[in-house]
């Protein structure tokens, strides 16, 4: 049995894919973003002097800037991610087949 639907309810349908690859996108972009931060919260870290530390003091620690580099990602525009994502948009464009509006 063939349902044909109405035009409207494929193309909400098809924004609503659209849509949600642009938050998955975005979202991707954002963790990209993190990761930087956290490489950069690490190779400052390098620079400090520590005496002898375990190896539960090293984990702890890399999760503390795990986590900071999140939050700072999220709540702070650093603008890395934004750059990133319109970078991603504009070639999506681009290619063969892509969206035009």
């Amino acid at each position: 049995m063939k349902v044909n639907l109405p035009e409207t309810a494929l193309v909400k349908n098809k924004e609503v894919a659209n849509h949600s690859q642009a938050d998955k996108l975005e979202k991707v972009c954002r963790r990209f973003e993190a990761l930087l931060v956290e490489r950069l919260l690490e190779a400052m870290d390098r620079t400090t002097f520590r005496s002898a530390e375990t190896a539960a003091t090293e984990l702890y620690r890399d999760m503390y800037y795990m986590e900071l580099a999140r939050l700072v990602s999220e709540n702070f525009q650093l603008g890395i991610a934004e750059k990133i994502y319109q970078q991603l948009q504009e070639q999506k464009l681009m290619l063969p087949g892509g969206d035009k509006g």
